[in-house]
């Protein structure tokens, strides 16, 4: 059961919701970066610009951070929103959490730039950590909703292209399955505080251009997977109309092989992370020990 804070926020965040999905595209970036002022930067942490990233990119350090482990994170958004700007606050509170650096960047959005452009920018950002010397064993990938499945679905394109593989995943309220199909968009949606599916449908079109919606770089629920392949974390909420899109990866990891584990948090909704509720904390921590022990970082007192 949801704590009372977070069935508070829910219903506040309902009623703001209809205006969310109903406005324009401009109006929707800029209200993706004003819903991260909910989470303000922490003290001591600092931020800069990756000089020479291809991408627009910036680094999160906390401080006392190891210098040669880093956490390559993929905002979401639909593939048409998100910047710097709108991932920072819950990217440096996991960069806190975990005591490890990020780097963030933004990729190419819809519909201005269709599939495979932000899958290109993804691998992009990956292979020039591995060209600044990080060793893919202390590189860990981290994204939220659509780049939850950005990052599953970069790292089978690195598989594919015979590229080393990173030591881990982490996904938070994964959008896997572009094709709508599943029942917790039709059961769920009510429920959700948060997003819509018809909203989703659209941005789905959008962004996959010319391409399939089942193509398993666009929809990595239907992708073929196998080991070697890093071992997953997946993070869910049972109001999420895509609920059923982490149970259907979590299967199907299983199905190939690959170690994976599947948290589901009752009564939260789309990426509750970014807000200040007990379950905000809760995530944090068995990310925290999630990414620690796959980077090998020593697991400290906290």
């Amino acid at each position: 059961m949801a704590s009372t804070k977070s069935e508070i926020l829910a219903k506040v965040i309902r009623t703001v919701k209809p205006l969310i999905t109903g406005m324009d595209l401009q109006g929707q970036r800029v209200g993706q970066a004003m819903l991260s002022r909910v989470k303000a930067v922490p003290k001591n942490m600092k931020i800069s610009h990756a000089d020479h990233c291809p991408l627009n990119a910036e680094w999160i350090l906390p401080k006392d951070a190891p210098e040669d482990v880093v956490m390559l994170y993929m905002h979401g958004g639909a593939y048409r929103t998100g910047d710097l700007i709108a991932s920072r606050g819950l990217i440096a509170y996991l960069c806190k959490a975990c005591g490890i650096k990020a780097l963030s960047f933004e990729y190419r959005l819809a519909p201005e730039f269709t599939y495979p452009a932000a899958l290109e920018d993804a691998i992009e950002a990956y292979l020039w950590l591995l060209k600044q010397g990080y060793s893919n064993d202390r590189i860990a990938m981290i994204g939220d909703s659509a780049g939850g499945g950005l990052i599953i679905a970069a790292t089978l394109a690195l598989k594919d292209m015979g590229k080393p593989l990173p030591a881990a995943l982490m996904c938070i309220s994964p959008w896997v399955d572009l094709t709508e199909t599943s029942r917790s968009h039709a059961v769920r949606e009510k429920e959700d505080p948060l997003v819509d599916s018809d909203y989703l449908m659209r941005a789905a079109l959008e962004y996959s251009g010319e391409e399939s919606l089942f193509h398993p770089y666009i929809s990595p629920a239907f992708g073929s997977f196998a080991p070697p392949f890093p071992e997953v974390l997946i993070h869910v909420g049972t109001r999420e109309v895509l609920f059923d899109d982490a149970i259907h990866m979590e299967r199907k990891l299983k199905e190939g092989g690959v170690p994976v584990t599947l948290e589901v948090f009752e009564g939260m909704w789309h990426v509750w992370h970014v807000f200040n509720v007990p379950e905000a904390e809760q995530a944090l921590l068995q990310i925290r020990e999630f990414m620690r022990r796959k980077l090998q970082v020593e697991l400290d007192e906290q």
